[in-house]
């Protein structure tokens, strides 16, 4: 019998329609977050009180999900049940000899669309998510690792981090491999990435590393986080450790990156070459190769790949935002202006374009706008510089 176990606080306050725990053949098309559960495999008494257990922890957090008795054969079969359930995401395994909880996450087609940003993703695009819960490990572990992983497929940073975190965190210390849980590390190192914590990131990725060092991905979030931390032979180790396993756009831009922060113009073009030739119209490409002639004194050469790139991606603010510098170090105030407004219009608290904004209206003579821009730049968290204490005063 199917369970709809979401609690219908959470409906009110996600918008989503109240359902009672009658049996559902789906989700409603209002609930983006759902997850099937298949009903475990052979579970001795004391795994059935740990599999309840288990769904507890799910309404704990009020995760969304169903209960169904199936045979899951194999990722497609997985992945096509999720989807006949509207699912994001489909759970099934079995209780080991030792009482342990072996699982599998198989991501659907929504949760591959979303996560790819593609329409014509397919669940298979996605990989399949393993995971163990050994007897020691609190059952919470699970629904954590779930509830945060569809927080990332959704795009919800800060809840992705929080779960995740709980994830992590309770597992115990010094048997973190025991989990199995590759993809916990990889996608908690990725949020952590984006919120700078990078030496937790690279303590994390470490992880996943140990678990299946043949994943590029995994070097390529160490490779980030070791250039942010300023380790750059070693974030120059492990992307060319990741474009050995696999030949991808994202890791030649990354291979990029690390040589401009390095002042290696000359490698830094060929690594941005080598994607373009994989993929002609890459936004960060086009846009390394900018910065690429930026930092070897060519500004105004710089524009024309600033320009392609925002003609790739208009949504790529970081192109827009390093056109119209390129534009502000000409003194082509009113144009640097005009690009300026457009990166804004995508991302209002873009906090370098904001300074830029301000920068621009100051040497246009627009004191009091600038001002304003200033205080602003300051109110999103960016760093504070002589000049601008000097300018708002």
């Amino acid at each position: 019998m199917y369970k709809w176990m979401v609690k219908i606080c959470l409906a009110v306050v996600l918008g989503v329609a109240a359902v009672t725990m009658a049996a559902q053949d789906a989700f409603p098309e209002s609930v983006q977050d759902g997850v099937v559960i298949v009903r475990f495999a052979d579970l001795t008494r004391p795994g059935t009180l740990r599999f309840e257990q288990m769904l507890a922890a799910f309404d704990e957090i009020n995760q969304p999900y169903i209960v169904i008795e199936a045979q899951i054969r194999d990722q497609r079969d997985a992945a096509q049940t999720a989807d006949r359930y509207n699912a994001l995401a489909l759970l099934d395994g079995f209780q080991t000899r030792d009482g342990s909880f072996r699982m599998r996450v198989t991501w659907g087609t929504r949760a591959a669309q979303l996560l790819l940003s593609n329409t014509s993703a397919v669940a298979e695009d996605v990989l399949e998510e393993t995971l163990t819960l050994t007897p020691d490990m609190p059952v919470s572990f699970v629904s954590d690792y779930v509830r945060g992983n569809v927080f990332y497929v959704l795009a919800d940073d800060e809840n992705a981090r929080r779960f995740l975190e709980l994830a992590y965190l309770s597992l115990p210390r010094g048997k973190e491999l025991e989990s199995e849980a590759l993809q916990l590390f990889v996608t908690y190192g990725i949020i952590l990435n984006r919120f700078r914590e990078y030496r937790q990131t690279l303590e994390v990725i470490d992880f996943a590393i140990q678990l299946d060092p043949s994943f590029a991905y995994s070097y390529f979030v160490q490779a980030r986080a070791l250039r942010f931390t300023g380790r750059l032979n070693q974030a120059l180790e492990s992307i060319n450790r990741a474009l050995e396993l696999r030949d991808n756009v994202l890791y030649h831009n990354e291979k990029g990156r690390i040589y401009i922060v390095s002042e290696e113009y000359a490698l830094a073009e060929a690594a941005y070459n080598r994607a373009l030739e994989i993929d002609p119209n890459n936004a960060v490409a086009l846009s390394g190769l900018g910065d690429v002639a930026y930092f070897s004194g060519d500004v105004e050469g710089s524009i024309p790949f600033f320009i392609r790139s925002a003609e790739a991606d208009p949504t790529h603010t970081y192109a827009l935002y390093s056109w119209a510098y390129s534009l502000y170090d000409l003194a082509r105030l009113k144009d640097a202006q005009s690009v300026v407004l457009r990166a804004l219009e995508v991302d209002p608290e873009y906090t370098n374009a904001v300074l830029l904004y301000a920068d621009i209206l100051w040497a246009q003579g627009q004191n009091t706008a600038a001002a304003e821009q200033y205080r602003l730049y300051l109110n999103l968290g960016g760093e504070m510089y002589d000049y601008i204490t000097e300018r708002i005063r």
